[in-house]
């Protein structure tokens, strides 16, 4: 609930411009570090570690720890080279005689933009991508798959990726566990269904929270930075699992 009212409360000061849109991406994107965090404690922990195992869970977790390591630099290299100060400095004075009814009122007010934009944006990207996903333009995976040149056997875990990671991450565990994959192939397995899920899940969050909060112009930026972070991190991962193999 509190980073609820923090997203809201930058929202609100980037509506005001007493932050720039620079400073009001880089608060947004420190503000979901914390988020990031939590879902390793009480998602990933309780459910990919069980699943996958201590070889390919470790890695899937290690993973993700890397990424929230890359978006906090990310963060604290571009803020360092951001200027301290806001485009337009507010002044808070307590105004005499001020009403705690009249603060209230205007912090409401204060929040109607925001609370309209994500009532009327959410429902229009959830249709939109009900309608794109039923239209097959998510359906890549298979096609893109086979010219990497993965086994036959790992289509259904880039599938089921696609439909829920742990649908994916179940397939994937008992391929390799059944011996249907070695732990290198898994890996890369792995690794691609995150390279290639990236676009479905920025269409089907970023679309409906990014977006919905903070406008299209900084939702869409947003979107792209924190997705080609998770491409550098994934791709290196590839990377170094597709050298191990070669040696």
């Amino acid at each position: 609930m509190d980073s609820q009212w923090l997203v809201f409360s930058k929202t609100i000061n980037f509506e005001k411009k007493a932050l720039n849109d620079w400073q009001a991406l880089l608060s947004a994107m420190a503000l979901s570090i914390p988020v990031f965090i939590r879902e390793l404690f009480t998602y990933l922990l309780p459910t990919a570690l069980p699943i996958l195992g201590w070889a390919l869970g470790g890695f899937y977790l290690g993973l993700h720890t890397m990424l929230i390591a890359v978006k906090g630099f990310f963060i604290i290299l571009m803020g360092r080279r951001s200027p301290a100060r806001n485009l337009i400095e507010e002044k808070r004075e307590m105004e005499k005689g001020k009403s705690l009814w009249e603060a209230i009122k205007k912090g409401l007010l204060d929040t109607l933009l925001p609370l309209k934009r994500m009532a009327i944006t959410i429902p229009l990207v959830t249709f939109i991508t009900f309608e794109m996903e039923g239209m097959g333009m998510f359906n890549y995976s298979i096609p893109v798959a086979r010219s990497l040149g993965l086994p036959i056997c790992a289509l259904p875990v880039l599938v089921g990726y696609a439909a829920s990671p742990l649908i994916g991450l179940s397939i994937l565990s008992a391929l390799y566990h059944q011996g249907g994959l070695l732990l290198g192939e898994a890996l890369k397995v792995m690794l691609i269904a995150l390279i290639l899920n990236l676009p479905v899940m920025m269409v089907r969050y970023s679309g409906t929270y990014y977006i919905g909060v903070y406008g299209p112009r900084l939702g869409t930026k947003l979107a792209l930075i924190s997705s080609t972070l998770s491409v550098l991190v994934y791709g290196m991962g590839l990377l170094m699992i597709s050298g191990i193999q070669i040696l």
